[in-house]
């Protein structure tokens, strides 16, 4: 499906890009960590029958280019979100993870957001993994990339096993798949996923993104829009748990959970990266929620 591109400009001036699709009332789709805009692209298409639909690139990735300083907060990324409803007039707003995290930190304080798509923020209500997003941003400052994902990836527990992986191993062995990536490079907008190489520094902004939010969930018992939950049934055990503590803060809030799918549901399918994806069966809960 066709679309147009566009671009907003943020209050503190960081040119934030997104793509439009289709005819109707507006909506957002706020990505979460390691994702570009095109991997919505599927679940845009699904919706631009009856919405128009704004997929932004968040800052530090893709048609929003910024690079990231330890000073960066998540009040900036609100402001993104909020230059993009006030351009589009949107009231409705789907977040995915830590797009979820800024959409909820969003409704709090943005009266004009009506209706709110929530699929697991990561709130960490057991503990946020602190020595691993610590080692993270150190080899990220440094470069070092295969060391942060492997960070990252104990940090996020999307493979449970990794937590008994050594770190130095578990560093090895991504840096063996960046170099693959290097050596054989598949053609930009395959599936519309980036090179993981590509889009691993934009992390950092996710990384702060939860940490300024971890604690502060009380202030979203404060949302007036409605409030719709998702979930994957095969999405790891903490985010399950942190969508339960979220159900009990917002204990109006309708909650859907799709018992074959998992955090990365609303994706593009890709083979390697996301083999479970499907966007449409996300879309058909949105359509529902959203009319």
């Amino acid at each position: 499906m066709e679309f147009v591109t566009d671009s907003v400009t943020s209050n503190d001036g960081t040119r934030i890009g997104y793509r439009r699709y289709g005819t109707g009332p507006a909506v957002v789709l706020l990505q979460g960590a390691m994702a570009y805009a095109g991997q919505f692209s599927q679940l845009a298409e699904a919706l631009a029958d009856s919405f128009t639909v704004y997929a932004p690139d968040r800052r530090g990735r893709g048609m929003s280019p910024k690079r990231y300083t330890p000073e960066h907060v998540i009040n900036r990324d609100v402001e993104d979100l909020q230059a993009l409803l006030d351009a589009s007039g949107a009231t409705r707003v789907y977040g995915l993870s830590s797009g979820a995290t800024i959409a909820l930190t969003a409704a709090e304080r943005l009266p004009a957001l009506r209706k709110l798509a929530i699929f697991e923020p990561p709130m960490f209500v057991q503990g946020l993994p602190r020595d691993q997003i610590e080692r993270f941003e150190r080899a990220m400052a440094k470069g070092n990339s295969a060391e942060g994902l492997a960070a990252a990836g104990k940090a996020l527990q999307f493979v449970p096993l990794l937590r008994f992986v050594p770190n130095r191993m578990l560093a090895f062995l991504v840096g063996r798949m960046l170099a693959a990536e290097a050596k054989h490079p598949k053609p930009t907008g395959v599936n519309d996923y980036p090179p993981v190489s590509e889009i691993a520094p934009s992390v950092q902004f996710d990384f702060r993104i939860v940490a300024d939010a971890h604690g502060h969930a009380d202030n979203w018992r404060a949302i007036n829009a409605d409030v719709l939950l998702l979930g994957g049934g095969k999405s790891p055990k903490f985010l399950k748990t942190d969508l339960e503590a979220l159900r009990t803060l917002l204990p109006k809030a309708r909650v859907v959970i799709f018992s074959e799918l998992d955090h990365a549901a609303s994706w593009n399918p890709h083979p390697q990266r996301n083999p479970n994806g499907n966007p449409l069966m996300v879309a058909k809960a949105l359509r529902e929620f959203f009319a």
